[in-house]
């Protein structure tokens, strides 16, 4: 079952515990030792059998405009529960966060939602924004290797983004193959 909690309402310290103790060891850990909710406008469950399985929250950072939501960020499933990318789409229980997610985000006035991913995969990404569309009651769009954090020379900054809203934010942050290539 995925539920999605507005950041006052969420059990931030039994999912913070939850992540120290499942997840600061794996790849990618040190995001989620000690999360800061902070600037969160939400946080969302899962749980199979009663169990929690997985987290995921909708933020805002100073980088980004006020307005705009990263949905499935800190997205963190354990091990034995993740299904990986699908040509197809996602798994429905993350079509679940992610409908929940944007539903939540918009109701709070953002202006665009977006999920970004690490990897190089700028045709997954486009297929993703098509399932996005045809799944959910809104128009998604990609971008290719935008730059999500401030700083503009580490090659781990650029992100494929999916989005949802009416912007060119994304696309003026963009960066050429030949020149990403370059980054370390």
């Amino acid at each position: 079952m995925v539920r999605t909690f507005l950041i006052q309402n969420a059990p931030t310290e039994k999912i913070n515990s939850w992540l120290n103790h499942n997840a600061v060891h794996l790849k990618y850990g040190e995001n989620y030792r000690d999360f800061n909710f902070k600037q969160c406008l939400a946080i969302s469950t899962e749980e199979v059998g009663g169990q929690l399985v997985g987290v995921s929250s909708v933020m805002n950072r100073d980088i980004w405009p006020q307005d705009f939501y990263r949905i499935l960020n800190r997205h963190f499933i354990l091990p034995d529960y993740r299904t990986g990318y699908k040509r197809d789409g996602v798994a429905d229980r993350t079509l679940h966060i992610i409908k929940q997610q944007t539903k939540i985000a918009l109701k709070n006035k953002a202006k665009c939602v977006f999920v970004s991913i690490h990897s190089y995969r700028p045709r997954w990404s486009k297929y993703f924004a098509e399932y996005l569309t045809r799944n959910t009651q809104y128009l998604w769009k990609s971008e290719d290797l935008v730059l999500i954090a401030n700083d503009s020379k580490k090659k781990s900054n650029y992100q494929h983004v999916i989005y949802s809203g009416d912007t060119d934010f994304f696309n003026e942050r963009k960066i050429e193959w030949n020149t990403y290539t370059t980054l370390k």
